[in-house]
């Protein structure tokens, strides 16, 4: 950890850390028993990229600048038999064509039912990962709730297109 340089020289301490020192991405460790069906899981099913594979734990890119290690159990610091107590939101704005696709790869789901009613500030469903993460896919609305983060979102959304060179992925309006 890197301290500034007015850290104990009686200088004004830093006021937000977060922003003189930043960054580069996010990285969660998920533990599994099984670390070559995770893998599987999450490429074969999910399409989501491994961008490295140390054997005992692959690197999997969710989003430009978030990743999430895959640990097999056996030698990381936490066992396959602890509480899966994380979970993975993976925002969307196509969450209808990924509760379709899912069902139709037999993924489990926390819950049959999936309602997006008009009106409410956000959509979502469970989806549980092969050993029993949570996988909470949601999409934002245009609501009150949701006015001071939509901005922020939408800013987030043009820098991952802007990061992929592509403009493909572009966003569907949903009520």
């Amino acid at each position: 950890m890197q301290l500034p340089a007015s850290a104990g020289s009686g200088a004004p301490a830093t006021t937000n850390p977060y922003a003189e020192f930043g960054t580069s991405a996010s990285n969660a460790f998920f533990y599994y028993a099984d670390i070559e069906a995770a893998a599987a899981f999450n490429s074969q099913i999910l399409g989501i990229r491994i961008v490295a594979d140390y054997n005992f734990a692959k690197v999997v890119q969710v989003a430009p600048k978030f990743f999430t290690t895959l640990v097999d159990a056996e030698q990381g610091m936490h066992g396959a038999d602890e509480p899966e107590t994380a979970a993975i939101a993976l925002v969307t704005d196509q969450l209808d064509e990924w509760w379709d696709y899912l069902r139709r790869q037999n993924v489990n789901m926390r819950s049959t039912a999936y309602d997006p009613l008009p009106g409410r500030a956000h959509h979502g469903f469970v989806a549980i990962d092969i050993e029993g993460y949570f996988l909470e896919f949601e999409r934002f609305n245009s609501h009150p709730e949701n006015e001071q983060f939509m901005p922020v979102l939408e800013q987030a959304e043009i820098s991952c297109l802007i990061t992929a060179g592509s403009k493909e992925n572009s966003k569907k309006k949903h009520p």
